[in-house]
């Protein structure tokens, strides 16, 4: 048996996706985007959603134990790509970030003189994600997509129906990798889908 190695959705799939749902025609290259306003802000909302879940974090960009280091300064600054940033062990309760950088607030001080253990979240750009987070993304754009362009309640509906199985697929993804997830640490969606009754077990990492 073959596998099928045409099924990961693209960045234009999922713009030509987000569009069909109010019956824009679709594009044949991701360079037309910048020609239709419509495109431009679907693909502006479908970068934001991208955002959102990785700054709530997931395990495709998790990363533990990671060591900032100092610079020249003896700061320690944040990297490029670095989304959420958590110190680790004995840091936890005294270390934020501030300006870029971490902060120690004990001693009013951004100055450190070893590095930090830290986890990170990575902000990954859309074709980077596993394909289930990839799909949830790209259901819940097309969701904030609808609702700025028309607001139309029938076809919210419609991906609402949709945005419920994809956030299904997402939660087994997470589930079984053991990692916390931005739906079932948000109180809303976590409420919906335990048949209105919220899921309270789930550290939070987020905001």
């Amino acid at each position: 048996m073959g596998i099928n190695i045409n099924t990961q959705l693209s960045k234009l799939t999922a713009l030509n996706g987000m569009a069909s749902y109010i019956g824009i025609p679709p594009l044949e290259l991701i360079s037309e985007v910048s020609l239709s306003p419509d495109f431009q802000l679907a693909e502006l909302i479908l970068d934001e959603m991208v955002q959102e879940v990785c700054s709530h974090g997931m395990p495709a960009n998790t990363q533990e134990g990671y060591a900032l280091q100092l610079n020249v300064y003896n700061e320690i600054p944040l990297e490029p790509g670095m989304i959420s940033v958590f110190p680790e062990r004995q840091w936890s309760n005294h270390i934020v970030e501030q300006d870029g950088k971490l902060y120690n607030v004990d001693t009013d001080s951004s100055i450190f003189d070893l590095p930090v253990d830290v986890t990170v979240f990575w902000l990954y750009d859309y074709e980077s994600l596993p394909q289930v987070v990839r799909k949830y993304v790209y259901v819940a754009a097309a969701r904030r997509f609808i609702s700025r362009v028309k607001g139309d309640d029938a076809v919210l509906a419609t991906t609402q129906i949709d945005l419920l199985r994809a956030e299904t697929e997402f939660l087994s993804y997470t589930q079984q990798i053991g990692k916390v997830n931005m739906i079932y640490d948000n109180p809303e969606t976590c409420y919906a889908i335990d048949n209105n009754s919220a899921n309270t077990g789930y550290g939070y990492y987020g905001y």
